[in-house]
Order: C-alpha cells, then sequence, then structure tokens
C-alpha cells in the first residue's frame, strides 16, 4: 500500500512542476513582448474589444483537441497485434520507441 501511494505522490508531484514549467514558459513568453497577455492568461487579460480567444483543437496554448478522427484502441480487442506491440518495445535499448519504427497498426 505504502508504496502504490509513493507511486501516486509522484505522479501527482511531476504533474505539479509540469504545470509550474508550462506557467514559466508562458510568462516568459509574455515578458518578451511577442505574445499577447489575453491569449497566454486568458483568465486574467481581457481581450481586446471585437476579439475573442478562440478555442481551436490546434491552438497552440488553448483549445480543446479534436480527437474525433481518432481509433482508440485497446489491448483486449486484439491480442496478438498487442503482444507483437508490446515485443518491439521489450527489445529497446534507449528505452524509446517511435512511431516509425512501429507498423501501422493504429497503435501510435
Amino acid at each position: 500500500m505504502q508504496f502504490s501511494a509513493t507511486i501516486v505522490l509522484g505522479f501527482l508531484d511531476s504533474m505539479e512542476k509540469g504545470e509550474a514549467h508550462f506557467d514559466a514558459v508562458k510568462k516568459a513568453l509574455l515578458a518578451s513582448g511577442q505574445y499577447p497577455g489575453h491569449k497566454l492568461f486568458p483568465d486574467f487579460f481581457p481581450a481586446p474589444e471585437g476579439e475573442t480567444v478562440e478555442d481551436r483543437a490546434d491552438a497552440p496554448l488553448e483549445g480543446n483537441p479534436d480527437y474525433s478522427d481518432v481509433e482508440w484502441k485497446s489491448p483486449g480487442e486484439n491480442k496478438a497485434e498487442f503482444e507483437a506491440l508490446m515485443s518491439k518495445v521489450a527489445q529497446l535499448q534507449s528505452g524509446r520507441i517511435s512511431g516509425e519504427q512501429l507498423a501501422d497498426e493504429g497503435w501510435r
């Protein structure tokens, strides 16, 4: 139980660090003067009159991603396909694998 709690706490800590890093990047972008504050921090800076912060899937810092074209798969749907993928992962030397290293079977 303590081991599982340690894993969860480690995950929460890394999430918090990631959010802090993302916030620092947005602050640096704002300080550069190249990006408007209302796009980086819409909760704190009002948009100029007549302009709105768009909620687009391709917006770099805001928006909701569009997953409509994603075909979701789970290991239980095709066990042989999943085991082939896992055997490739097990052969890794550096601990990383990219989509180009796999046959296009929808596991990207």
